[in-house]
């Protein structure tokens, strides 16, 4: 809850600011919201004329193909472009000539405004005058139309926003739609004319692309023929041909290996000497399967005999024979064999190492072959490079002759300008409104500007910041209601009695004033200083400056003691003013310099009131600029003396001191009393002033008890955050 409150602490003091500030706010407010007025009453009145276009994205970006995504950055810009396009001098001098606007009055008198005049006036007076141009006119127009062109864009849409604002409204309508139609007209001729040099650059462009193409195809054509480079639907001739030599070895090495075979085989069956059946299988040979065959039947039959007649039997023997005979055959055919595949071996052989050498000699020409492809692959990459190029900018050139032949613009005119039925300015509430605002913020703006100029004391807490000195009270300011109140004490011939004037005695006038309330106070802070110090028998009252009613608080306040039954005097001790002695003894005849001189006794020059029994001391007869020099002083010994007298003979002396700043007699005589009182003028003496006599002056500051606050203006008071709801400012009481 503490911090709660103390968060909140600012609110009082704003809320003070406030109430001081309300009438000068008021005050400002009001003179504005009058020129506001005025300004309505007296103000040309203007026509706004609207017209709203729409910016084609695929349309203004030309050689774009229609699905192809369009980047947002780049439609920006190009909106934006076309805002700068409707606002540009160019477009404007379009509609100047169509309307010959240059020539017509009525147009021209909308760029004569008073501020207009004014600057023309002074630019022709600041600068040297230019020889007049044929088209000087022309010019002026198209400066007051693009005045009069406003274009803005809506939101972050394609939909541009064109306003004309003119003093005529059919005129605004025809100026609008009038510029709509020319950056229409603007938008169709720079593209045709943008497609025109396009075409015209694109078919150069295809000629160089086609010569440098064919100049490409030729270099590739000639580098085969000079490398003998021969080029198939199926490859390169001498990859074809390596390919083939490949298959051909590998057909070659498989006959060479079965030859071989073959060879091994028949090799063992001769060494084994042995006539399996197994033998034509392996050899697949018609005679040696033959002889196999009658092998088979004779062995079979001569074992068939054998058992039948015995192994010795003529006819076994003769098929032995027979079988012997048969086995020779078989291994002359077996060696015919073996020298028929030893041949195909040596054939196939042959034939083998023809393909290698051709192979090995083809890889060795292959790589020469490789370097040639290197540089032929560079040459057919640059020609298909080119050609490339040349389709695609036929493609592109094809597309421009389309577009110049038949032209689309990117501008789609929306809502075309009608004629304005309202005046779009001056309008009453927005400048009221304005005039407010403006008002307002002046208001404030002064009052800031004078609180930080207001170097005057104010409040109770200022004082303390300040000086680290109390407040003993603040004094209301005392209103006479004529001169009559400020006429000085009647004089009774014969008897010093002193009649004081209202504004002295207010305290037994109006007991019950707030000026009288704040006399009461002083005493009591001074009671509760003199309890916490010493004793204060002689009190000075002083001022940092003449005028701020010192002697108005001294003599009010020696009043209040002598009518409380204290034995008071009151001496006058501006010796150069004399304020207190011209208005109780006008015609005094010696005051306070003839007691200090010994020239007369001291009840000789006292005055006395009848009523309270006040006793005062004048300084002296009219002897204006006495003081230090000349005469006594009060810091000498003499005055000294005098104030031990008037001490044993009164229980309060009340000393109205000079200003401090003007002379030096306040600071002499502050140690002759028990205590000074600072009386400051509210809100008029600053603060710098009062610092400066606290500071820089012989005044003992353990004799300053505080300052009071004169002429306080109650009801402003209450503006500063200060309690004051039983003061006010007192209306002078007459006796």
């Amino acid at each position: 809850m503490t911090a709660k409150i103390a968060l909140f602490d600012w609110a009082p003091d704003l809320l003070a600011f406030m109430r001081r500030a309300w009438m000068t706010v008021a005050i400002s407010t009001a003179i504005m919201n009058v020129l506001a007025v005025a300004y309505l009453l007296f103000a040309t009145a203007h026509f706004t004329a609207s017209s709203t276009v729409f910016i084609d994205m695929q349309a203004a970006a030309p050689f774009k193909a229609d699905n192809t995504p369009i980047d947002s950055q780049f439609a920006n810009g190009i909106a934006e472009s076309q805002v700068e396009v409707l606002e540009s001098e160019g477009l404007a001098r379009v509609v100047v000539d169509r309307l010959h606007l240059a020539d017509n009055p009525a147009f021209m008198a909308n760029g004569n405004s008073l501020i207009n005049t004014v600057l023309d006036l002074l630019l022709a007076l600041l600068s040297t005058p230019l020889p007049q141009r044929a088209d000087s006119h022309e010019t002026a127009a198209v400066e007051v139309l693009t005045k009069m062109i406003h274009v803005k864009r809506i939101g972050l849409s394609f939909i541009l926003e064109l306003g004309v604002v003119s003093r005529d409204p059919v005129m605004s309508a025809r100026l609008a739609n009038a510029v709509v139609d020319a950056f229409v007209d603007y938008g169709l001729d720079a593209k045709g004319a943008n497609t025109r040099r396009a075409s015209l650059w694109l078919q150069q462009r295809i000629g160089e692309l086609q010569q440098q193409a064919t100049a490409a195809d030729r270099a590739v054509q000639a580098f085969k023929a000079e490398a003998g480079i021969v080029d198939t639907d199926k490859g390169l001739m001498n990859e074809r041909h390596l390919g083939e030599l490949n298959s051909q070895l590998v057909l070659a090495r498989a006959r060479t290996a079965d030859a071989e075979a073959r060879i091994n085989r028949i090799h063992q069956i001769m060494q084994a000497g042995t006539w399996t059946g197994d033998v034509s299988d392996a050899l697949n040979n018609l005679v040696i399967t033959h002889l196999r065959e009658e092998y088979v039947d004779a062995a079979r039959q001569a074992a068939e005999w054998s058992t039948q007649v015995g192994p010795k039997h003529a006819a076994v023997l003769q098929m032995n024979d027979k079988l012997k005979d048969i086995q020779v055959q078989i291994q002359s055919e077996l060696k015919r064999i073996a020298d028929s595949a030893e041949s195909d071996r040596q054939m196939a052989l042959s034939n083998q190492k023809a393909i290698e050498d051709q192979l090995a000699a083809l890889v060795t020409a292959g790589d020469q072959t490789n370097e040639n492809l290197v540089h032929l692959r560079a040459l057919q990459s640059s020609a298909d490079t080119y050609k490339s190029l040349r389709d695609n900018f036929l493609v592109r050139y094809t597309q421009a002759v389309q577009d110049q032949s038949f032209p689309i613009s990117e501008v789609q005119v929306v809502t075309r300008a009608a004629v304005p039925l309202r005046k779009s300015w001056p309008k009453a509430l927005i400048v009221l409104a304005g005039a407010t605002f403006l008002g307002l913020g002046m208001g404030f703006a002064i009052a800031l500007l004078r609180e930080a100029l207001d170097k005057g004391l104010r409040t109770a807490a200022q004082v303390r910041a300040a000086f680290g000195l109390p407040c003993l009270g603040m004094l209301p300011v005392l209103k006479p209601r004529s001169w009559r109140d400020r006429k000085p004490g009647l004089v009774i011939p014969g008897d010093q009695q002193i009649m004081a004037p209202p504004m002295l005695r207010q305290t037994s006038l109006a007991p019950f004033s707030p000026y009288a309330e704040a006399i009461r106070g002083l005493r009591l802070r001074l009671t509760r200083t003199r309890e916490q110090r010493r004793d204060v028998n002689v009190l000075g009252c002083v001022s940092a400056l003449p005028g701020e009613g010192k002697s108005t608080v001294s003599a009010n306040f020696a009043f209040f003691l002598a009518e409380a039954g204290f034995r008071t005097v009151l001496v006058d001790g501006d010796l150069r003013k004399r304020t207190l002695s011209k208005t109780l003894a006008p015609a005094c005849r010696a005051g306070f310099i003839d007691v200090m001189s010994e020239l007369v006794p001291l009840d000789d020059v006292l005055w006395h009131d009848a009523a309270s029994n006040l006793a005062f001391l004048p300084a002296s007869a009219d002897r204006t600029g006495l003081g230090l020099s000349g005469q006594p002083s009060l810091a000498g010994s003499q005055a000294q003396a005098l104030l031990t007298l008037l001490r044993s003979r009164f229980d309060f002396v009340v000393m109205d001191l000079p200003a401090i700043l003007p002379v030096a007699d306040a600071a002499a005589a502050s140690n002759l009393v028990d205590g000074v009182v600072m009386v400051v003028e509210w809100a008029r003496t600053p603060e710098e002033v009062v610092r400066e006599c606290l500071e820089h002056t012989a005044i003992d500051p353990t004799r300053l008890l505080g300052v009071v606050l004169n002429k306080v203006d109650m009801k402003s008071l209450q503006h500063y955050h200060v309690p004051t709801e039983t003061y006010a400012a007192d209306t002078l009481v007459r006796a």
